[in-house]
């Protein structure tokens, strides 16, 4: 997580689909973390990981629709693992 100042900033790159429940999870997770920014970006699973790969971008969590746009477009070059759930 990007540290700021006094905040700490969790950025999420995530499929448009999953808007709702992490804008829940959000809610929810800075009750508990006041500290922490959440921020999240949402766009299209391949643009998720196109700001990584072709912008160099960072984020703490890339969540996509689909798992094969890792697979394809992330492993093994800039990740060494994934979960699928």
């Amino acid at each position: 997580m990007a540290q700021d100042s006094k905040r700490t900033k969790l950025v999420v790159f995530h499929a448009g689909s999953l808007i709702l429940p992490l804008e829940r999870m959000k809610t929810e997770f800075q009750k508990l973390h006041p500290e922490v920014d959440v921020i999240l970006e949402a766009s299209g699973s391949i643009d998720a990981a196109r700001k990584i790969t072709d912008l160099n971008r960072t984020a703490n969590l890339l969540m996509v629709a689909d798992y094969k746009v890792i697979v394809n477009y992330l492993f093994p070059s800039f990740f060494s693992n994934f979960w699928l759930f």
